[in-house]
């Protein structure tokens, strides 16, 4: 028997949770993987048979017809390594969960070959499409910090009242100028848009390999969009035990939370007796009670941001734009700049020098190199990349502490 044609495997909240915390709750780092004399002889008969006995072959997926036979049951993550799954629940799992690994890498290797879809994991739209919700997630952290970068370090106000040599404020003038010369460009209908692209190590995998992000963005919303990509791209991920989690709770909490789950606790209970009762039921917290602790170097944020920032689908095509715009017979007296003075001696510095920012290197001469001007471009970039993360801390968004050696 088959599901109706156009019935999308709607992951639930908390099969999606269970995705998402998956590698945090089942892999050690060394950790020795045993693999079944039958399976390391017949690794395709041994997955056959126990994707069968699993009630995954072929009640959910045909094996020879190939095809999904009940697209609303259909999540191997879920059909083939949680415990808690609707396909014959009472079968135990290999405890390395090769069915799924097995499965998986015959399924790579037949779409390798031409013989299957790449999409083998999710291979229906929904409204849990992993590049919808990337993109949505992205945009709305983008336009967060963009809010909270704008309060000070991206203030014409507070700028003009910084004390300090001109050097240190003229990267963030540069910014306004880029920022004025965009909405200019764009105002005019002068084809000039930057793509800043979709980081291929976070989402090559779900948008397929070489595609990119053709929507055009501000020079501001661009930086942005780099601090979450890199804020994200080397991070690292430590996820609560349900355990901590219910520790975290106030003891009063915790006493209604197991009533409503059926469980009895004694008065004389302590929360850490009532935490590991819970856990020994199966129960797990609520969604919105445990948070993922992130982290990352500083140094690896600041040269990943400060390169990105560099990159010449970013700086580098806004200098261009401004260079080609000093050269145009456009009349840029509208240009908008808050400060007529500083915002004109930055145009004309981009527009002559064609570099981001006024230090590092060698002092300017006639002649220099574009290689030159590039390394002044990364130098300043990731002289604002350090402006930038001192701003998210000071604003909450980051919080610095010394790392150990499990985070490192």
């Amino acid at each position: 028997m088959t599901d109706p044609l156009n019935v999308d495997a709607r992951l639930s909240p908390e099969e999606v949770d269970m995705i998402d915390s998956y590698f945090s709750r089942n892999y050690k780092r060394g950790e020795r993987m045993e693999v079944p004399e039958e399976c390391y002889k017949e690794g395709i008969k041994w997955k056959e048979r126990r994707l069968r006995e699993l009630g995954f072959y072929d009640r959910i997926y045909h094996r020879k017809k190939d095809r999904v036979e009940r697209p609303a049951s259909y999540r191997p993550r879920i059909n083939l390594r949680e415990r808690e799954r609707p396909n014959n629940p009472d079968v135990d799992l290999d405890p390395s969960h090769l069915e799924f690994k097995v499965w998986l890498q015959h399924r790579v290797e037949l779409a390798a070959a031409g013989k299957g879809s790449p999409r083998m994991l999710q291979g229906f739209k929904s409204e849990t499409d992993d590049r919808s919700a990337a993109m949505d997630k992205w945009e709305e952290l983008s336009g967060k910090i963009l809010e909270g970068l704008e309060k000070r370090l991206l203030n014409a106000n507070a700028l003009r009242r910084r004390e300090g040599k001109y050097d240190t404020r003229a990267p963030i003038v540069a910014l306004f100028v880029m920022e004025e010369v965009d909405r200019f460009v764009k105002r005019k209908g002068i084809n000039i848009s930057a793509e800043p692209g979709v980081p291929q190590r976070l989402l090559e995998s779900i948008m397929g390999s070489g595609a990119r992000d053709q929507e055009s963005f501000s020079p501001l919303h661009s930086i942005c969009r780099e601090v979450v990509f890199t804020l994200f791209s080397n991070c690292r991920t430590k996820r609560p035990t349900d355990v901590d989690v219910f520790e975290g709770r106030q003891i009063s909490q915790l006493r209604k939370f197991a009533e409503e789950n059926g469980i009895a606790v004694s008065d004389d209970m302590e929360k850490e007796q009532i935490a590991k009762k819970l856990h020994e039921e199966r129960i797990k917290p609520l969604g919105d009670w445990g948070r993922v602790r992130i982290s990352l170097t500083s140094q690896d944020f600041l040269l990943t941001l400060g390169e990105r920032i560099a990159d010449p689908d970013h700086m580098g095509k806004w200098i261009r734009t401004v260079k080609d715009l000093s050269k145009s017979k456009q009349d840029i007296s509208d240009l908008g700049f808050k400060d007529p003075s500083d915002e004109k001696r930055e145009f004309n510095h981009l527009s002559k020098k064609g570099y981001f920012g006024r230090r590092g290197g060698k002092a300017d001469y006639p002649g220099m190199t574009q290689k030159e001007k590039a390394e002044k471009t990364l130098h300043n970039a990731k002289r604002l990349s350090y402006g930038i993360m001192a701003e998210l801390v000071r604003l909450g968004i980051l919080k610095k502490k010394t790392m150990n050696h499990e985070e490192y």
